[in-house]
């Protein structure tokens, strides 16, 4: 749910998603990055309702 949300909303900039569970997702296109690690699962879904 949260990663299709990411990719509709990431639209300037590059975003590296790291999960607890140790995988990486990538969003967006440009030359400006962030890397946005997430210890723990129940935080990304606050987030998202956020």
């Amino acid at each position: 749910m949260y990663l299709k949300l990411l990719k509709k909303g990431v639209k300037q900039g590059i975003l590296h998603l790291h999960l607890p569970d140790g995988s990486t997702h990538t969003f967006g296109e440009s030359r400006l990055e962030a890397d946005w690690y997430i210890l723990d699962e129940k935080a990304i879904i606050r987030v998202a309702r956020d």
